[in-house]
Parts: structure tokens; sequence; C-alpha cells
């Protein structure tokens, strides 16, 4: 359900429905550990950004930190009521964002574990949460067809972009912080200012549900992966689609 590099991408962490993680050598691509402790299915891992630790997000309605260098169980943060969809550290690595079929997004601190804030708005299950680089705010994107933005100090509310038709299935700020990209089961990629919080483009040639979207490292193109088995890469400037990788089946 999920796969994250290690931040000197010498590992690959991967969550599964057999409820595991498993962390693979990135030059041997050999496996290195099976992290065991989720009851259900395991929908996100991510990576700290020191790479010290891995978090993971279960359908237990758990959200689980694991020793990178060791593999063992460092804690298991429980609030969720109902299945964690996304999970997702800040860029210090201070703390940790999940987003749950329970509406809420929850922030954690990644060193005492206690739950720091329950983020309230959206109507409908939250699919995906991103920091912004400089970790100042928290953009959510849900089931509810809306992307909310929240200010990481205070934990409120700032804004609700507002355009998809459909539910959100992931969201994703560009390297700089100056925009956000959503994609949605409406089949489009929409890009926002992170300023103003104006859609700036509607990103329109997939067939099916956008399930993923992915700015380059230097924020120059957007990559988005579809039910309709292909990944579109994108011009982040003229927002114009510069190829179809087809190969899926």
């Amino acid at each position: 359900m999920s796969c994250s590099w290690s931040p000197m991408g010498t590992h690959i962490a991967s969550g599964s429905s057999d409820k595991t993680v498993k962390v693979w050598d990135a030059k041997t691509f050999k496996l290195v550990s099976t992290l065991e402790s989720h009851t259900r299915g395991v929908m996100s891992c991510s990576w700290s950004p020191m790479g010290t630790h891995i978090a993971s997000g279960s359908s237990d309605k758990t959200v689980k930190v694991w020793d990178a260098k060791t593999f063992r169980l460092v804690s298991t943060l429980e609030s969720h009521t109902d299945r964690v969809y996304c999970c997702s550290w800040s860029p210090m690595g201070t703390h940790i964002a999940s987003g749950s079929f329970d509406k809420t997004v929850k922030v954690w601190d990644a060193k005492t574990f206690r739950l720091v804030s329950t983020l309230e708005s959206h109507t409908d299950t939250v699919m995906s949460c991103s920091w912004s680089p400089m970790g100042t705010h928290i953009a959510s994107g849900s089931f509810d067809k809306t992307v909310k933005v929240w200010d990481a100090k205070t934990f409120k509310l700032v804004t609700t972009l507002e355009s998809h038709t459909s539910y959100v299935m992931s969201c994703s700020w560009s390297p700089m912080g100056t925009h956000i990209a959503s994609g949605s089961k409406d089949k489009t990629v929409k890009v926002w200012d992170a300023k103003t919080f104006r859609l700036v483009s509607t990103l329109e040639s997939h067939t099916d549900t956008v399930l993923c979207c992915s700015w380059s490292p230097i924020g120059t193109h957007i990559a988005s992966g579809s039910s309709d088995k292909t990944v579109k890469v994108w011009d982040a400037k003229t927002f114009k689609l510069v190829t179809t990788l087809e190969s899926h089946t």
C-alpha cells in the first residue's frame, strides 16, 4: 500500500495489507527486516527526515514508530477511532501528522509520542497529509472533495481549497513551498498557489481516479499516478502534459 525511501537512499520501507512493514537494502535489494506489530493492513509508511525512525499508519487505527537501526517498535500512537490512511513527518522531524477515516488529522510530538492536537474540519475520510517544506503548514486531502491548509503552530484552519468534484486522494507541497498539488477521483490534478490559495491550473488528461501526485526535487515537474494505469508528467511552469508513461497493466 505504501513505499518510502530513507533520506540517504540506502533503504526502502514498504507497507502492506499483510500487516507488516518491510525494510529493504537499496543496494543489494535484499530484505533487511520485517516489522511486525500491526493487526491490520499498513496503509502508509514514512521515514523520519534524519532517517532514525520509521512511522507506519494502519487500518488497526494506530500509528507505530520504529527505530530504523534496531528495527524495534518504539511507540504506538493511539487516538484515532478508525483506519489511519496517511502519516507524515515534519521537515525537522519534531512532529508526525496522521490522517484517518475518522475525518481528523492528528499531530503527535515525535519525541514524547504524545498527541499534540486534533485537527477537525473535514466532513469525510482524510486520505493524505503533507507538511510544507518549512514546516509552517500542513495540507490535508479528503473524501469531502477539499484540501485544507492548517497552521502548524496554532493548529488552526487557515483555508479550505475547493474545486474538485470528487474525493481528494493526494496532496503535495512543491519543494519551495509556493504551490500545492492535489489529485482526485474527478480525474484531475489541481495546482494551488500556497500564498493566495487560489487555483492556478487544472491538469486534465487522466481517464480515471488520480491516486497520487508528486513534485520533482527542484519543482520543475509534477508526476501523477492514476487508476487508468498511467503515470503522467506535467511541466510545473506551463502546466502542459510532457509525457504519459504506459506499461502498467
